[in-house]
């Protein structure tokens, strides 16, 4: 069976290894790489029906593996691999999904295999590997995908106060009093944030949720005021557009 290990540690992918020749009444042709991009030509070239799949890694993460396998009709058992468990392994969890742990137990990848070979003997894969695409398109549509250091954080956008440009950076403030720091543009966030949620650009660094806004201030310009108490200037252009907004909602 064809096996690809995906993981930027060399440690790791050789401790996989390692264990993968232990498995019994199984030989695999193991392929590996170090991140996204030789993983998807080795992808090309050999299809793998199994992959080990690192979830963070240095560059684009190990997810976006799956959004960029394009070949038709190929549709591999994926088992995922991370050291982070307060992320997205929830989400995997609630999808019934493969994953391990780091650091990586011989039992426990053996357990992964027993699941994912059975999927694959018995064609069941397809629906694994759909089953993952599904899950973040609906985690799309609900919450935002929040890259932070260790995974993702999926984030409701009604828990979100505003966020700020920094450079090509953006500070993601939360309704809790965190701030994410995410390497992203502020442009990234305004394209992904659906009409459904009351948010506003008053400035050309602050995009901020309107349910979050305690008051509007005159000055020497005007400014809003957050529930934190942020004071945000909103530029002379977009004064009368907050007004109508304003009146149309509340």
């Amino acid at each position: 069976m064809k096996l690809l290990i995906v993981d930027d540690e060399s440690n790791a992918r050789s401790l996989m290894a390692r264990f993968l020749n232990a498995y019994p009444n199984m030989e695999f042709e193991i392929f590996e790489a170090s991140d996204v991009e030789s993983a998807i030509e080795v992808v090309k070239s050999n299809e793998p029906a199994l992959i080990l799949l690192d979830i963070q890694m240095p560059g684009p993460s190990g997810l976006e593996l799956i959004n960029r396998i394009e070949i038709k009709h190929y549709k591999p058992s994926i088992v995922f691999v991370t050291a982070y468990s307060q992320y997205a392994v929830e989400a995997f969890k609630q999808q019934a999904l493969d994953y391990i742990l780091k650091p990586i137990d011989q039992n426990d990848l053996h357990k992964s295999l027993d699941r994912a070979i059975k999927q694959i003997q018995s064609n069941e894969q397809t629906a694994s590997y759909e089953q993952v695409k599904q899950m973040f398109k609906k985690l799309k549509v609900k919450k935002l995908a929040l890259e932070v250091p260790g995974g993702y954080k999926f984030v409701d956008p009604n828990n979100i106060l505003y966020f700020q440009a920094e450079a090509m950076y953006t500070v993601v403030k939360l309704k809790q009093g965190e701030d994410l720091k995410i390497a992203k543009p502020l442009k990234y966030f305004v394209e992904q944030i659906s009409e459904e949620h009351l948010f506003f650009k008053p400035q050309r660094s602050y995009f901020i949720n309107l349910n979050f806004v305690k008051e509007v201030k005159r000055g020497s310009g005007m400014y809003i005021v957050m529930v934190n108490g942020k004071m945000i200037n909103l530029s002379k252009d977009k004064k009368e557009v907050l007004m109508e907004l304003m009146a149309s909602i509340f």
